[in-house]
Parts: C-alpha cells; sequence; structure tokens
C-alpha cells in the first residue's frame, strides 16, 4: 500500500510538471530539479519499481521537450493575443501546482501514518513477545512450587509405595512415607490384623489404618496390654520391663495377670502384669515363689525353716503326712522339731521334723513314744517283742515318760494281778526278781 501511494505521488508530480511547462516556460529550468527530486524519491523505492519509474519519466521528459517546442510557440501566441488571459492561465497553473503540493503532501502525510501504524505495530508485536516471554519465564519460575504441591496432594491422598522390603510367606511387605504395611498374594492390605512373621519368627500388630504399630512401649488394645519393641515386633513369652518380669502370650502377644503355667511352673502375675517372688497370701492361702518366681512345691527352704507346699503350692500347717511319715508345721508353715504338745498329748519330732515312735533319746533321758500314733506314754509298762512276735523284754515309764532304772515298781495287770518288778541298770525288767504283790 505504502509502494502505491508512493508512486501515485509521483505519477501526479510528474503530470504537474507537464501542465506547468505548458503554461509557463520560464519554468522549464525546474525540470531539471524536479528530475533530481524524483530519483531521490525513486531510490526509496524497491528495485523492481525503481525501473518501472524511470521507464516512465524518461517518457515524460520526452513529452516535455515536445511540449517546450511547442510550448513556445502557443506561449507566444497567448500573450500576442490577450494579457488578461495569460494572467488567467498563471493563476490557473498556480491552483494547479497548489493543489499538487496540497495531494504531495497529503500522500507523504499517508505514508509518515502508514510508517507510524507499522512502527506501532512492530512495536506492538514486539511488547506482546516480550510478555509472552515474560508469561513463559513466569511458568517455568513457578512451575517447580506447583509440582511441589501436587507432590504434597499426592502424598496426603495417597503415599506412594517407595520400596519393597521383602516377602514374607505368601506376602509382601511394603514401605512408604508413612510406614510399613502388607499386602497378599490379592493385593489386599491387612488392617486390625494380628500377623506372625514366618520369616523373623515374631508377631506384628497392623493397625486399622493398615500401617505397623512400631512405636515401642505399652499399648492398650482390645482390653489386653501389649508391650511393642523397638521394630515394631510385639513382646511374647517372657520379657523384663522396667526392672520386673512380665509374661506375654507366645502365640497372640497379650499380657498375663494372675496364674499361668509355663514350662511346667505356676507363676503369679499382680494386676500390673509384673511377676511375684517370694510369700504371697492368694485368695486365703500362702504360697511361696521363688526368686525364678515359680511357685515353690514340696519341701522349701526359706532362711533357716523348712515348709512344706502341697501339689498346689499351698503351704501347709499342722499334721501332715509326708512319704509315709508325719510332721508337724506351725501357724506359720514352718516345720516343727523337738517335743511338742499336741490335743494334750506330748510328741517328739525329729530333727527331720519327722514324727518319733518307740524309743527317744532327749536329754540324757529314754522316752517311749506310742507307734503308730507317736504319742508319748507314761506310767505304764512297755513290751517288745522279737521278729517272731514272742515278748523280747519289759520297761517301765514313769509318770513323765522316763524309763525307770534300778528301781522297783508296784503294778497291777489288766486282769487286777499285782506285781513288784524291778528294772535294771539298762531298763529291761529283771525276770527272776518279779513276785506278786
Amino acid at each position: 500500500m505504502r509502494k502505491r501511494r508512493l508512486f501515485a505521488s509521483i505519477l501526479a508530480i510528474v503530470m504537474c510538471v507537464s501542465v506547468c511547462s505548458v503554461t509557463a516556460f520560464a519554468e522549464n529550468t525546474d525540470a531539471a530539479a524536479e528530475s533530481a527530486s524524483i530519483e531521490e524519491t525513486i531510490e526509496e523505492t524497491d528495485a523492481s519499481e525503481e525501473e518501472q519509474i524511470l521507464e516512465e519519466t524518461d517518457s515524460t521528459e520526452a513529452a516535455d521537450e515536445a511540449a517546450q517546442e511547442s510550448g513556445t510557440e502557443d506561449a507566444a501566441a497567448v500573450t500576442e493575443e490577450s494579457p488578461a488571459e495569460d494572467e488567467a492561465a498563471v493563476e490557473e497553473g498556480s491552483t494547479e501546482e497548489q493543489a499538487a503540493e496540497e495531494e504531495e503532501q497529503a500522500a507523504e502525510a499517508d505514508l509518515t501514518e502508514d510508517q507510524q501504524t507499522e512502527e506501532a505495530a512492530e512495536a506492538s508485536s514486539e511488547s506482546e513477545a516480550a510478555a509472552a516471554d515474560e508469561q513463559t519465564t513466569d511458568a517455568v519460575t513457578e512451575a517447580p512450587a506447583a509440582d511441589e504441591s501436587a507432590e504434597d496432594i499426592i502424598i496426603e491422598e495417597e503415599p506412594q509405595e517407595q520400596e519393597i522390603s521383602f516377602t514374607d510367606g505368601g506376602d509382601t511387605w511394603y514401605k512408604d512415607s508413612w510406614g510399613w504395611y502388607i499386602r497378599d498374594d490379592n493385593g489386599y492390605i491387612y488392617k486390625d490384623y494380628w500377623y506372625w512373621s514366618t520369616t523373623y519368627g515374631k508377631l506384628y500388630y497392623l493397625q486399622s489404618d493398615g500401617y505397623l504399630l512400631d512405636t515401642p512401649g505399652w499399648h492398650y488394645i482390645s482390653g489386653y496390654w501389649y508391650y511393642i519393641r523397638g521394630g515394631g515386633s510385639v513382646t511374647t513369652g517372657w520379657a523384663k520391663i522396667g526392672g520386673s518380669w512380665f509374661y506375654f502370650d507366645p502365640a497372640e502377644g497379650y499380657m498375663y495377670t494372675g496364674w499361668v503355667k509355663v514350662s511346667g511352673n505356676w507363676y503369679y502375675m499382680n494386676s500390673s502384669g509384673a511377676m511375684l517372688t517370694g510369700w504371697r497370701g492368694i485368695d486365703g492361702d500362702w504360697y511361696y515363689f521363688k526368686s525364678s518366681g515359680a511357685m515353690s512345691i514340696g519341701w522349701t527352704k526359706v532362711g533357716t525353716k523348712w515348709y512344706f507346699m502341697d501339689s498346689d503350692g499351698i503351704m501347709q500347717t499342722g499334721w501332715k503326712k509326708i512319704s509315709g511319715q508325719w510332721y508337724f508345721f506351725n501357724s506359720d508353715g514352718a516345720m516343727r522339731v523337738g517335743w511338742l504338745k499336741s490335743g494334750g498329748k506330748w510328741y517328739y519330732l525329729k530333727a527331720s521334723g519327722a514324727m518319733a515312735t518307740g524309743w527317744v533319746k532327749s536329754g540324757g533321758k529314754w522316752y517311749w513314744m506310742d507307734d503308730p500314733s507317736g504319742e508319748m506314754c507314761t506310767d505304764t509298762l512297755i513290751t517288745t517283742y522279737d521278729s517272731y512276735g514272742d515278748v523280747k523284754d519289759m520297761y517301765y515309764v514313769d509318770e513323765d515318760g522316763v524309763m525307770v532304772t534300778y528301781q522297783w515298781i508296784y503294778f497291777v495287770d489288766d486282769d487286777g494281778q499285782a506285781y513288784w518288778l524291778y528294772f535294771e541298770g539298762d531298763g529291761k525288767l529283771d525276770w527272776d526278781s518279779v513276785e506278786y504283790a
């Protein structure tokens, strides 16, 4: 468009020159200057248009020369005919020249406006490109923040699996940013589940959200106490925690309280689960628990004293027949030795605690303890027998139960017959000394 307007301007200028040459020959000298102006304008056009314009300019100049030749004659004729007409022609030529100049100025104004429009368009394009570049730069700069936000959202909605730690039987352990969990072969995630690891031989607890409970310490779950070790395994069997021993079910891991039998031995755990040792009164009975915590059964020595616990571990008191022997235990359970008066009768308990029968020497004196009752005999004749059942010897014990020696004794038998009997130094009856009274 700009080129077309430029060409139209040049063509108008050429036509104006031709008209002026006809009316005023004096102005022919300006043709050369106009030609120079045309040439300068032509230089601003493209190479292809320059050739065309030059050709048209040459033809125009040729026409001007011809017009000049004929114009001289015409001008003279006109001058001769009427000076008034000449002046009118001059005025008409000036008007046409002024119109041409105005048209040229309008063309230049249009050209300037087009250039400004193009420059504004180029500036606008450059501004839009710069803005686009800035937006692209901002987008690139802001992209990591958007990625980080998206990553946070992904983590909150569903933790990403980071690694497969190991397979355990038919199941697989996984670990993500929140912890460990297990899937079976079908992809099922265990939840609120006690899991026994065949790989490690340990028990684990998977919470309601499926993640391993791996916080060490005590945990109360479904009415029972459990102890979680470092690594998340559930404690089973014996465990010493805070200076006390506890016992946890070997299969399910819950803490025991009260009575528990382990490897054939009975133990007692208090309400806190701690194992008891020493003397313990439980439900009205006394028990003794060794330093290992095992309940004592049978003979038990505590300090310097002996006690006896039955098969249920209960401490015994009073008379107890143990392995064919009679023993007596005080109210505190301690085994009695030496002389014992029980039920108005005297008994003698050996150093072993067993009740004595037959002859007992105590304090340099001999006493006869009835067999099998163990009661001490007093003021009576004692008869011993040989292996054939025949009478072997006879003795006598006084009212204190002491065997008499070197002494005559007046004795009445069950039939009322009275005798005098002499007992020698060893306490035996001298058969030759027997006399009827």
